[in-house]
């Protein structure tokens, strides 16, 4: 795994993030945390998480971010 340092912070992160908007949703929450747990097991540290994810799941809000 490649990383980077962010300009201007003490923060290292890999180069390739993990993007988040099934996680929870399409994707169940065993085999979503089998992918989170992978990621990081090869060294990722970058995920995208945005509280908009699963909002068009009705009475669903930020849930990708909260598993």
């Amino acid at each position: 795994m490649k990383y980077i340092k962010l300009n201007q912070t003490d923060i290292t992160a890999s180069c390739v993030a993990l993007g988040t908007d099934s996680i929870g949703t399409y994707i169940d929450e065993e085999k979503s945390r089998a992918i989170l747990d992978k990621f990081t097991e090869l060294g990722g540290t970058l995920i995208d998480t945005a509280v908009s994810y699963a909002d068009w799941e009705p009475g669903e809000t930020s849930r990708s971010e909260k598993l």
